[in-house]
């Protein structure tokens, strides 16, 4: 019975108005997305998360004006939840990487006037020192403060290719020309020859109707240009 009294305290200790913290210089987050979104259309929205060693409890929350609605797409492993237009994603241990990205997707209703970047306010709450803090989320494009260095976090060169033979669909082809069959591929990386970063971890006893090259999991996937 610990462990839930102990995240009921840290739930209701950030639903308190809390100061943005003035913590140290390495804890920033980016929202990387258009600068308005017309009404009707469906958008990704990308946030960066750069989180340097904080560990441990965190979440992250926007607030959006009426008429827009939110849908998951990649947590991160955290607790999404959209209710009266806030987004809250709840991790009880953060991703270990000390920069991450997480990902929803926005609809604006047609009746609404279009939304703009700067209307969405949001914060990164989080636990360092014993102390409970706060930064706001920026609005923008990505910039080299937010980039990550892919190869030092583990992650591996791939091609997303279209395999269209013997059962299989969409593979990956590692740099060193080693092929993958993802199971969990999300369907919007099912793009033949997009080029990505991916960290995977190798399933074993899995039945491979594809025999196009070893099953994984995907435990993140990123863009690379």
């Amino acid at each position: 019975m610990k462990k839930p009294l102990l995240y009921i305290f840290f739930f209701f200790l950030f639903s308190f108005s809390i100061e943005p913290g003035y913590c140290q210089e390495h804890i920033s987050v980016k929202r990387i997305s258009p600068e308005e979104f017309t009404a009707g259309d469906d958008y990704n929205v990308v946030v960066t998360i750069k989180k340097g060693r904080v560990v441990g409890f965190g979440k992250f929350s926007e607030v959006f004006p009426k008429g827009v609605t939110a849908l998951q797409v990649d947590s991160k492993g955290g607790s999404f939840s959209f209710r009266n237009q806030q987004i809250k994603i709840v991790w009880a241990s953060l991703p270990p990487d000390s920069v991450f990205s997480i990902t929803y997707k926005i609809n604006v209703s047609e009746s609404e006037h279009t939304l703009y970047s700067k209307d969405i306010e949001g914060h990164f709450s989080f636990i360092e020192n014993n102390e409970a803090k706060k930064v706001k989320i920026e609005s923008g494009a990505s910039s080299d403060s937010f980039k990550m260095d892919f190869e030092k976090e583990g992650y591996a060169k791939a091609t997303i290719i279209s395999y269209q033979v013997d059962g299989c669909t969409f593979i990956l082809q590692l740099s060193d020309g080693k092929k993958l069959q993802p199971y969990n591929l999300s369907d919007e990386f099912k793009k033949d020859q997009l080029t990505v970063w991916v960290k995977y971890v190798p399933k074993k006893n899995v039945f491979n109707s594809c025999m196009a090259g070893q099953v994984v999991e995907l435990s993140d996937i990123q863009l690379r240009k």
